[in-house]
This record gives C-alpha cells, sequence and structure tokens, in this order.
C-alpha cells in the first residue's frame, strides 16, 4: 500500500512531505492528473513538457489581448 491521504472540502490533496521529497515535488512543481483504469495518477510534469505549456499560454495570452 502508499500513502493515505484526506481530499479537503476544497477538492485539494496534500501530499505527505516524504513522498514529496522521494520525488523532488517542490511548490511550484507543475503536475499531471489523469485518471488509468479508475486510479488517480499525479506525475510530475517534466522541464519539456512545463516549457511547451508556458509557450502555449504566452500565445494565449497574446492572442487574447489582440482580440476585438
Amino acid at each position: 500500500m502508499g500513502w493515505i491521504a484526506r481530499v479537503n472540502g476544497k477538492g485539494r490533496i496534500s501530499i505527505p512531505r516524504d513522498l514529496r521529497n522521494k520525488l523532488g515535488l517542490e511548490k511550484g512543481t507543475l503536475v499531471v492528473l489523469e485518471v488509468n483504469d479508475g486510479m488517480l495518477v499525479v506525475s510530475k510534469l517534466s522541464q519539456e513538457q512545463s516549457k511547451s505549456k508556458a509557450q502555449a499560454e504566452d500565445k494565449l495570452r497574446s492572442f487574447l489581448s489582440s482580440s476585438p
């Protein structure tokens, strides 16, 4: 078995410190949430994925700011 966490009223889950340390999750780390065979899978977003996400967000902001 793994770790047990509780979902709070706002839908938040706290990841235990030892697990965060083990996975290298620090404040501000982006993660991907996926459902796989009825299980929630949390994965650390890679540097490459993070850069692509930031570029996509920049393009969207640019598009929205130039729209009439």
